[in-house]
C-alpha cells in the first residue's frame, strides 16, 4: 500500500489556491521519501478538468 502525507504549512489563496507544505511517502507503513516546501495546487471542484 502506498501512502502519500502532506503537512500544509501554510495557503495562498487567490486565482489559483497554493498550500506551501513538507511531503512523504509510504510503502506498508515504511516511509520511503520525504520532500521539503512542496508546493500544491488545492482544488475545491474537478468540474472544469
Amino acid at each position: 500500500k502506498v501512502t502519500y502525507n502532506s503537512h500544509i504549512k501554510r495557503v495562498l489563496k487567490g486565482k489559483l489556491n497554493l498550500a506551501i507544505a513538507d511531503g512523504s511517502v509510504s510503502v506498508d507503513g515504511r516511509e520511503i521519501y520525504t520532500a521539503e516546501g512542496l508546493r500544491v495546487g488545492v482544488f475545491t471542484s474537478t468540474e472544469n478538468f
